[in-house]
């Protein structure tokens, strides 16, 4: 392949790119050869993208008149001042229209539309607001004397009619599907300074392919990776690729999918395994994880971020402030938090205020703390890219100490970012650190990186990127009618009769299917052999072949075999079944869980073996202001400082109503008191909310209690041990009442929905947590029973109505000790009658479905 490329190298030519991409595989090319042919060291060839080239020979010139040549950011933060000025200033998604202007700008300028042509002929709003901002962006370059990427080809063709430019004797242009005027001018402009130039183009060989249909993307792209894994196999020499005109619309999901029939079981096979399928459209460098993080970081120096965004960090690993382990326990503390909107100070106060592991992390990460507070500070952007990039040093990003090549260069790719940031000092001038780290992430969000390494065995490519590349074999999918011919994409912001006038692309449906036609031809001759593909159907809409499959001289129908899913292929039959039992409870196991543990046993043992000898628990979703299980605890809580002085009915009968209403405020108010300390205005509000419920609860227990019959309270909030062979339940009983012959009644709060203690027809406790409390208890117990309390009413359920309560509590007892005896020994069955709702939590692991459909 390439065999222009050794005759190319060999009469020094200076090959120029349209891509990187192109560029790194020409030397690549060249470099095998001359390994293949037994040497030692060669010289580099010259192969340089063009933009870079024109840089370089304007470069050579010496002449302090040349306008200074500004980097792309600089253009983009010129851009964004001059268009704010003509645009409306509530206008959404601005940076995408930012993004239009400077498209445009780079268009206009590659098929020498004059600026003023483009203001007189624009008749829209729109139109004429970008004319505006093109025309001050042009006066600003005139006037500092600058020059950005879209100006260098004009001036260095001033430079050679000036005769003035150092030039190879020969020029080689690769990867151009088609010359702009712009680049037409410099080619003859070139050539008439006697430099030979060669402009590659497509092979007018005949257009031969063969053809697979299929049912779904899917299975398209699945059956791509297979047809490419089975031609490397059969001859490891070849180049293979896969190539699709709308990768740019999803390119992670559609490498999945091929990377399925490509490498089967990649996603636990390792990263070379998921490398082996190269993906030519680069992701933004924002999408990346570990410089997602550090714009959030560096975003939370002057903002907020919410519960959500700040797990995220905790648990991505990208910061060397304390072990995984700490981090997740943080991020599951935070869960316990209502969520909202945190300041650094806030949460590292919030979470370090207890001695241990919070208070470490708080230690570590007091530099963003400090970073944050004081007066808001105006700088140059030079300065905030040093003081950002020591504050994520500080807090040890990225994170890993070893990085691979590719974290390597991304974290490189980032530093180079944070340089380009430091150029804007051209034209921001001093900003604050919230504008600082808001442009920052808007330069991330635009740059477009990929990594620098060599390709995978399969390379995934978009019909465009393809250009200049050559192949033993080529398969192209997605070749159906929605796709080919490609859409056209023409400037929203120019008038579209002049872009006609013009002959700008895509200016008509005429240009459109012209252009689609020569890529088309472009891929035929790029590979020896070239296969075509498409869906029958896209999401359950039928879909047709292309029209431009009449474009092919022969077009042989074959049939495409879909692997499938991998997942899907690995079945019971492959597997090793394992029938060892779950060994039973040892001398110091710990069992999680309490009584709720013995209660999840005995109605379905495996999420009692789960919780309880796992402990697996359920990961709680951030919630705004009090959840469920939060206003749970707050009722405990204030009931229990409610209580706190243990006193009997006799003593709550001598309680004023303003002695009840004191007491309940004050239980109230020390319940919510550490959601007080961090909380932001509008927590304040559910905090008052959740008082004014609290009192209104606590005074309608009171009233309750005054009902009953005489009583005193013994115990609130006791601790206890219950030994059951050798399995230890720890338990906190949440109140003991005795009557006046020491006869106790042990009570449970319940604050959801109303419960009763027992079925009234077959007597069955509903729930076992008050018989495992019996059995933990020493001594005579008169009575078992559950407070409700909720907002809508406050009662009691108890067994005060049981004629043979003794004998019923001896039942209920031995309920609970074989559902121990179930835990001692291990017992983990899966409960296939509970519902799919009830089973979902530990589904994936009880394979509860499998087991009900089964």
């Amino acid at each position: 392949m390439y065999d222009w490329l050794r005759k190319a190298v060999d009469t020094n030519a200076v090959i120029v790119t349209a891509n990187r991409r192109l560029s790194r595989e020409l030397r690549r090319a060249y470099d095998d050869e001359q390994v293949a042919a037994g040497r030692l060291a060669w010289p580099t060839p010259s192969i340089v993208v063009l933009a870079a080239w024109v840089g370089n020979v304007l470069d050579d010139i010496a002449d302090d008149s040349h306008a200074l040549r500004i980097s792309p950011s600089i253009s983009a933060s010129l851009w964004s001042q001059v268009a704010r000025q003509h645009l409306p200033a509530d206008l959404p998604a601005i940076n995408g229209i930012l993004q239009q202007c400077r498209s445009a700008r780079d268009r206009l300028a590659s098929w020498r539309v004059p600026v003023e042509t483009v203001r007189e002929r624009s008749y829209g709003v729109e139109h004429r607001q970008f004319a505006r901002a093109l025309t001050d962006y042009r006066k600003t370059l005139e006037q500092k004397n600058w020059i950005d990427d879209s100006g260098l080809i004009p001036v260095l063709l001033q430079e050679l009619e000036a005769g003035r430019a150092n030039l190879p004797e020969r020029l080689v242009f690769a990867g151009f599907d088609r010359l702009s005027p712009l680049l037409s001018a410099l080619v003859k402009q070139l050539q008439q300074r006697g430099c030979v130039v060669e402009v590659l183009g497509e092979n007018p060989s005949p257009a031969k392919a063969h053809l697979a249909r299929y049912a779904d993307h899917d299975a398209e792209m699945r059956a791509a990776g297979a047809w490419a894994r089975d031609e490397i196999e059969n001859n490891p020499d070849i180049r293979v690729a896969v190539l699709r005109s709308d990768l740019d619309t999803d390119a992670d999901n559609m490498a999945r999918r091929l990377r399925e029939g490509f490498a089967p079981g990649w996603q636990y096979a390792g990263s070379d395994y998921r490398r082996a399928v190269s993906v030519s459209y680069g992701r933004r460098l924002a999408e990346y994880p570990v410089i997602a993080s550090a714009l959030s970081m560096l975003q939370w120096v002057r903002g907020s971020l919410s519960s959500t965004d700040v797990g995220n960090l905790l648990c991505s690993g990208h910061f060397s402030v304390g072990e995984s382990a700490l981090l997740t326990n943080l991020e599951l503390k935070l869960r316990d938090l209502p969520a909202r909107l945190w300041r650094p100070a806030n949460l590292v106060r919030a979470i370090g205020e207890e001695e241990g592991p919070g208070a470490d992390w708080a230690v570590a990460m007091q530099p963003l703390v400090d970073e944050s507070v004081g007066p808001e500070e105006s700088q140059l952007p030079s300065r905030w890219a040093e003081r950002f990039d020591g504050l994520l040093a500080t807090l040890g990003w990225p994170g890993q100490q070893n990085l691979e090549s590719e974290e390597f260069q991304l974290v490189n790719r980032w530093r180079e970012l944070l340089n380009e940031f430091a150029t804007l000092d051209l034209v921001e001038g001093q900003i604050g650190a919230g504008a600082a780290a808001t442009r920052l992430a808007q330069l991330a969000a635009e740059a477009v990186y990929q990594s620098s390494g060599r390709d995978g065995a399969l390379p995934l490519m978009g019909v465009l990127e393809a250009a200049g590349f050559e192949f033993d074999k080529v398969l192209l999918c997605g070749f159906d009618s929605n796709r080919w011919p490609l859409p056209g994409r023409p400037l929203t912001l120019v008038p579209r009769q002049l872009q006609r006038d013009f002959e700008m692309p895509d200016a008509s449906d005429a240009d459109s299917l012209a252009f689609s036609r020569r890529v088309l031809k472009r891929i035929c001759a790029s590979a020896k052999e070239v296969y075509i593909s498409y869906a029958e159907q896209d999401e359950g809409v039928p879909q047709d072949l292309s029209s431009l499959a009449a474009e092919f001289d022969q077009l042989t129908d074959i049939d495409g075999a879909d692997p499938g899913w991998h997942a899907a292929s690995q079945t019971a039959a492959a597997t090793e079944s394992l029938d060892a039992d779950i060994p039973p409870v040892a001398a110091g196991d710990r069992v999680y869980g309490g009584a709720y543990t013995v209660q999840r046993q005995h109605t379905e043992p495996f999420s009692g073996f789960a919780a309880g000898r796992l402990g697996v628990r359920e990961l709680r979703p951030y919630q705004r202001g009090f959840s469920t299980m939060a206003r749970g605890r707050l009722v405990h809580d204030a009931l229990h400082k409610l209580y706190a002085d243990l006193p009997g009915r006799e003593d709550l009968a001598e309680w004023s109503s303003d002695d009840i209403q004191e007491r309940s405020a004050h239980a109230a108010e020390e319940a919510l008191k550490r959601y007080l300390r961090q909380a932001d205005e509008p927590m304040r509000r559910f905090v008052a909310l959740e008082k004014e419920r609290l009192e209104r609860m606590l005074k309608s227990l009171v009233a309750e209690d005054l009902g009953r019959s005489s009583f005193q309270i013994a115990e609130l909030e006791e601790a206890y041990s219950l030994r059951h062979q050798h399995v230890e339940i720890r338990l906190r009983i949440d109140r003991i009442d005795q009557d006046a012959a020491q006869v106790r009644t042990v009570i449970d709060y319940k604050t959801g929905s109303e419960k009763k203690l027992y079925t009234e027809r077959e007597k069955v406790l509903n729930d076992l947590q008050l018989a495992v409390y019996a059995l933990a208890l020493d001594g005579d117990i008169g009575g078992l029973a559950l407070y409700n309390v909720n907002s809508s009413k406050i009662s009691l359920s108890g067994s005060e109505r049981l004629a043979e309560f003794h004998d019923v509590l001896d039942g209920w007892m031995a309920e609970a000790r074989r559902a121990l005896d179930g835990i001692a020994r291990g017992d983990a069955r899966v409960n296939t009658k509970i519902s799919r709702s009830d089973s979902r939590v530990l589904a994936i692991l009880s394979r509860h479905e499998e087991l009900r459909d089964d």
